[in-house]
């Protein structure tokens, strides 16, 4: 309904028809649920937002849910641009994805520990690429709870850093052998001026 100083309201209404001395008597009450249905139009916008968000990430991150068993519940459509997988493909105890990289064995306990209930802070895990190639991820995950208190399902966010740490590898390695090389050419020095001294 408009109000007369021109808001709009929305109102939920009910009512029943009696029959009083063969007469019929409407009875009809109203709600003002204005407010709650100005929660659920910004709810489903928030919604669309995220799901727009979800759908359209790059090829450097997926959105994931596993349920308190490990089992992958949804992944987000970026998972073909980044891994190569369909989303039904990773529907998966998220172990059958790991590769055998000993960082791996931290996966474990962190996954253990989010399920207890205890936030982790972003840790690295390798994946393989449908293509056989592996993958560095670094994982960033929050544990679900229900109304009791305990934990449904973990989601989480999984950012490639594959060619971050490479580059990362590179850069150390270059510092490494300019190290070398700054301490070899002290070193030459320091031996001239002693042979001159």
């Amino acid at each position: 309904i408009v109000t007369s100083t021109g808001e709009i309201r929305s109102l939920l209404a009910s009512g029943s028809i009696l029959d009083i001395k063969n007469r019929e008597l409407g009875i009809f009450s109203y709600v003002n649920v204005t407010h709650t249905k100005k929660t659920e139009i910004d709810l489903k916008t928030s919604e669309e937002k995220y799901r727009r968000l979800v759908e359209n990430l790059s090829g450097e991150y997926f959105f994931y849910t596993h349920d308190a068993n490990g089992i992958n519940t949804y992944i987000s459509p970026s998972i073909i641009t980044m891994l190569g997988y369909s989303q039904d493909e990773m529907l998966t105890h998220y172990s059958n994805l790991l590769t055998n990289n000993p960082i791996n064995n931290e996966v474990y306990k962190k996954t253990e520990e989010s399920i207890k209930g205890i936030k982790q802070a972003p840790y690295p895990a390798e994946i393989f690429h449908k293509d056989g190639s592996k993958r560095l991820l670094e994982l960033s995950e929050t544990p679900i709870f229900n109304a009791d208190r305990k934990v449904i399902s973990i989601e989480g966010i999984a950012h490639d850093i594959t060619d971050r740490n490479k580059t990362e590898k590179e850069i150390k390695g270059q510092l490494t052998e300019k190290e070398t090389i700054l301490k070899e050419t002290h070193h030459r020095i320091k031996n001239n001026f002693a042979a001159i001294g």
